[in-house]
């Protein structure tokens, strides 16, 4: 389950002690709240203090010349209170978010916390970059200034969610929900006054991707995502229908095996849908079955396993969404059950992301795996041993850049090759797709290249296991370049 958004508070305080946030809107026992509470500079991180059930995350953010922050924790409770009042200094300019999450890791929310900012004035304020360990995180991000009645502008990649600003102070808090971990690269805010800056970054972690539990998400053909909350009661997600092709011998018993193949994959996923009001939950289902039409396009299914790693899968909805809407089984004022049936084309399961890779001329390969490597300005001639870790054949892309010609790509494990008599000058590339569905040879500049593969020639894939790999170019130099890339493909989830 990834991280969403369900609502924000702000509040402001200037010269006085403590400062009043609201509870946000439909906080409900099981989600997050994450305050980022800052003040300006005449203050002292020593003044910021929570109330009772708050726990502060991350060290104290500080930047001479604009002012002091801290972040603090708490998971919503029965007995939630209307607000939460913070001490703060009596000599400062104050602002504070509070922002609401659900679908977050209620035992450790926060993942990393990183302060940044700078003393020098400018309009273009940075949050630092951060490492989230676990994919399906929510990025927070902050920025304040010392000019009153400033506000933000936020990164294009990031939705705000709330931009306030005091006598002296102005601050702003924006989100984006990240898919992979990893490093993202840092969030650049535009101040409408230039100051000196605070900023602050912080990773949410999602619930249900510590050991032993799994989590599963829904991207729509658009890439937006949605968590999904779904019950012990799936079917289909691991190995895929086999078709086995016999045919009838006259006037014998029994028959003759001539095929056997994976076909189309169908599986259902019972999920619960839920939300804090009768209006949250009808807009909820709303959104999710706008998300899951199939007549928008393909859509995946991303799932992160008890062991960590992530797989998808690409599919419809073919039936479930008209939805069962009986009072007290499958549905109620703030719950409603679906069981979509999903169709899957291509039955397989896949990594996330490319495993890629690259060679080039005039080095001894220092990479896994292609060594040996022989290249010189005449000819590019290199085997190397390809592992396809995956459970069936994956079909690579390949990227060509020039100068080179002559090019043959040999699979020595299958027999297979593709020959091109074409020419690459420097700098130019060509794109070699041999993915069903796909199937193309394009050049840099857009045209097609499918005439230059020799009649002989197929668009060959990666067998099962080690495969022995040969290129061969004539007419290269230093900048020449081959990239592998290829997603594994498994049978099960």
């Amino acid at each position: 389950m990834s991280v969403g958004h369900r609502s924000v508070s702000s509040g402001t305080a200037d010269g006085t002690t403590t400062l009043t946030v609201s509870t946000p809107a439909g906080a409900s026992v099981g989600d997050v709240l994450v305050a980022v509470v800052l003040i300006d500079h005449d203050g002292a991180a020593a003044d910021i203090t929570a109330p009772s059930g708050w726990s502060q995350v991350g060290g104290d953010g500080a930047v001479a010349g604009c002012g002091f922050g801290k972040v603090f924790i708490r998971a919503v409770s029965s007995g939630e209170p209307a607000s939460h009042t913070f001490g703060v200094s009596a000599s400062s300019s104050c602002v504070a978010h509070v922002e609401c999450l659900t679908g977050a890791d209620t035992s450790t929310p926060v993942d990393v916390v990183a302060w940044g900012g700078s003393s020098s004035a400018s309009t273009s304020h940075v949050a630092p970059e951060l490492s989230p360990a676990r994919p399906e995180t929510m990025m927070l991000c902050a920025w304040a200034g010392v000019a009153g009645g400033s506000t933000y502008t936020p990164p294009a990649a990031m939705t705000e969610l709330a931009d306030t600003n005091t006598l002296y102070l102005f601050a702003a808090i924006a989100r984006q929900s990240l898919i992979a971990s990893g490093a993202t690269g840092t969030r650049t805010a535009t101040a409408s006054a230039s100051t000196a800056s605070l900023t602050v970054s912080l990773a949410v972690n999602p619930a249900g991707t510590s050991a032993g539990t799994e989590s599963l998400v829904w991207i729509d053909p658009n890439g937006a995502m949605i968590p999904l909350d779904v019950e012990w009661a799936v079917s289909g997600r691991f190995a895929p229908p086999p078709v086995l092709v016999d045919e009838g011998v006259p006037e014998q018993p029994g028959a003759r095996f001539r095929e056997a193949r994976h076909g189309v994959r169908e599986f259902s996923l019972p999920l619960w849908i839920t939300d804090s009001s009768p209006a949250a939950l009808r807009a909820r289902l709303r959104s999710m079955i706008a998300a899951m039409d199939p007549v928008r396009g393909q859509g995946t299914i991303r799932l992160t396993s008890p062991t960590g790693d992530q797989r998808e899968i690409y599919c419809r909805v073919s039936a479930g969404l008209e939805l069962d809407e009986t009072l007290g089984r499958t549905s109620g004022p703030l719950v409603q059950r679906a069981v979509p049936m999903f169709r899957a084309v291509d039955p397989y399961w896949y990594d996330i992301a490319d495993t890629t890779d690259p060679f080039e001329s005039g080095d001894t390969a220092t990479f896994f795996p292609f060594f040996p490597l022989r290249l010189s300005s005449s000819s590019v001639f290199a085997e190397a041993t390809i592992t396809n870790s995956g459970d069936v054949e994956t079909w690579p892309v390949w990227t060509i850049t020039g100068p080179g010609s002559a090019i043959t790509l040999r699979n020595l494990t299958t027999g297979e090759y593709m020959t091109l008599t074409i020419t690459l000058a420097a700098g130019e590339s060509l794109t070699i797709d041999t993915r069903p569905g796909a199937k193309t040879v394009t050049k840099s500049d857009g045209t097609n290249q499918f005439p230059a593969l020799s009649s002989a020639s197929s668009l060959w894939a990666l067998a099962r296991g080690a495969n022995a790999l040969r290129v061969e170019m004539s007419g290269t130099t230093a900048a020449s370049r081959v990239v592998l890339s290829r997603r594994h493909r498994y049978l099960t989830a």
